[in-house]
């Protein structure tokens, strides 16, 4: 069973979801039940199931052992931690704009539009968005260079071009074979996961 639940601000689709998948537990014990909340609410949701599942069983005390609440990223290590490729550490948004940063000081004689640029929060970000679309995209630092070399880009966009070429292909570099990054993870997750239709049928999977 795969639910998500959308609404907006006025909707209560928090305890909508919890109630569902707490129920879901109830009667099917023996499948794994997934609540994927997002990861500041996550020991609240904890809380919240025991005490719903306390009020099902009539028990003061309740335990359980298929019923996991988890966030995204808990959720790929939960599959993938036992998987024989193996699970590089996570690199998270704080520690990969600290790489960006150490990236742009070291390179940035060798940069043309940012070349004489502040090294600010504000500009590592908007590298960093880009670094993220780039990965979204499945475009490795190679690809890259060969489509903007196909591409009629005016002066500063060609600029700009070079500059993301550089730090892009520093920033594969420093991470290979050391760290997945959050997207990198998501996509290594979504292709196990595709591999894993008989797992997935005895899972009950609700995200909020």
């Amino acid at each position: 069973m795969l639910d998500f639940r959308l609404g907006d601000q006025t909707d209560n689709v928090h305890q909508e979801l919890l109630d569902e998948a707490v129920n879901h537990y109830y009667h099917n014990k023996n499948e794994l039940t997934f609540i994927i909340v997002p990861n500041h609410i996550k020991f609240d949701t904890e809380v919240s199931a025991m005490q719903k599942l306390s009020l099902l069983e009539k028990k003061k005390l309740v335990s359980t052992k298929n019923l996991q609440i988890l966030s995204f990223s808990r959720l790929s290590w939960f599959f993938l931690k036992d998987s024989q490729k193996g699970l590089l550490p996570i690199l998270t948004d704080t520690a990969a704009k600290m790489i960006l940063k150490q990236i742009l000081n070291d390179n940035q004689e060798t940069l043309n539009l940012f070349k004489t640029s502040r090294l600010t929060m504000g500009l590592i970000d908007s590298f960093y968005k880009q670094v993220l679309e780039l990965e979204e995209a499945y475009i490795e630092p190679d690809d890259l260079q060969s489509i903007s070399a196909q591409l009629n880009l005016s002066y500063e966009t060609a600029d700009k071009v070079h500059d993301l070429q550089i730090v892009y292909r520093a920033f594969h570099h420093k991470i290979k074979g050391h760290y997945l990054t959050q997207n990198q993870q998501q996509q290594f997750m979504n292709q196990w996961l595709a591999e894993q239709t008989e797992l997935l049928k005895k899972c009950g999977l609700l995200c909020e």
